[in-house]
């Protein structure tokens, strides 16, 4: 009877609850008008301590970088801490690629309710087919850290900055880590080997020394083909982008066409020296571009003269009905304006 009784209650909880214990979460992604990227929504919210490996299923007419987003029930903003960069290869049919969240990024974590996939060098071309997120297995965790590593962190300069150039990484810890610990196992099983044989601690001592410079040689020469390798790619992307270009060209390329015509309509229309703010949402980095590319105009000083607004999530009238004191002195479209205090 009791028996009975728990298969009823299995039953019972399968039908009411039919994902529960299920093997994948199914992602649907659809790219909205008007936006630059594909936003992905699980059947479910994904437990990302169950399911800590996505599978994407792309199709892009030409290669270059992306990006996938998530948001969180601790964080349901879209920001670079909860993301991770990957290369897009060029296919005409859809191909999988695939990345163990956890062991890439610590901030998956708690239920994952929506997911962002934003390609750096357009939609054109390219597209994201419905994919799913599934718990790691021995295939997806070499797939995931193959990519990782052939991926563009450590390879290519993250940020405005050179000095946010990375070290490649597999299943998040350092490729140096693994390097260190083969010189020591190259070195260790030297010694074993000589000491078994001769049982001459003294003698097996020296191979071990020798047999680890050996292998700090050997792995130099691979680090420099691959130093090489990275600046060879950085050097190919830079042209590709800057390569005999106007300096005004390779600003808009580097900025963003939109945001960079947005800084010219306000080096036009807002004094030398004025206090300003941005209200900004979707520009990376955007406050701190600006304050370089608008210099002397003074971001850090309070209370801004004059509020710069590009694409902010709220509309016109949210502003100004939030920011009282302020009121719309120029425009140049309904997600670029600038307010002045009254």
């Amino acid at each position: 009877m009791l028996k009975r009784g728990l298969l009823l209650l299995t039953a019972l909880v399968c039908a009411v609850c039919p994902v529960f214990g299920q093997d994948q979460i199914q992602i649907k992604f659809i790219q909205q008008p008007n936006t630059p990227y594909f936003a992905g929504q699980p059947e479910i919210s994904i437990y990302a301590g169950e399911y800590d490996t996505v599978n994407l299923r792309i199709k892009s007419e030409k290669s270059g970088t992306a990006r996938l987003f998530w948001a969180t029930d601790f964080d349901p903003n879209f920001n670079q801490q909860k993301s991770i960069w990957f290369f897009i290869d060029r296919s005409v049919a859809f191909k999988e690629y695939t990345f163990n969240l956890r062991s890439q990024n610590k901030y998956w974590a708690g239920l994952v309710g929506q997911l962002v996939v934003f390609p750096e060098n357009g939609l054109d071309g390219f597209t994201v087919a419905q994919s799913n997120a599934a718990a790691a297995s021995i295939s997806s965790n070499i797939s995931s850290g193959w990519r990782e590593l052939w991926g563009p962190r450590g390879r290519l300069i993250e940020g405005p900055s050179i000095n946010n150039m990375q070290a490649n990484y597999i299943f998040g810890i350092p490729i140096n880590y693994y390097i260190y610990f083969s010189i020591l196992l190259v070195g260790f099983s030297a010694f074993l080997c000589h000491f078994i044989i001769s049982k001459d601690l003294a003698y097996s001592l020296k191979i071990f020394r020798q047999a680890a410079i050996f292998a700090c040689v050997g792995f130099l020469g691979l680090i420099s083909i691959w130093s090489l390798n990275n600046q060879w790619l950085q050097l190919k992307g830079d042209f590709r982008i800057f390569g005999f270009r106007s300096l005004e060209e390779k600003q808009a390329a580097f900025v963003g066409k939109e945001f960079y015509g947005f800084l010219s309509f306000i080096k036009a229309n807002v004094p030398q020296r004025a206090k300003v703010e941005m209200l900004q949402s979707s520009q990376a980095y955007g406050s701190e571009i600006a304050s370089y590319y608008l210099y002397p105009l003074n971001f850090y000083l309070k209370p801004a003269d004059y509020i710069l607004v590009f694409h902010y999530q709220k509309d016109l009238g949210q502003v100004l009905n939030y920011l009282k004191d302020y009121y719309l002195f120029k425009k140049q479209s309904d997600q670029a304006y600038i307010l002045r205090r009254k």
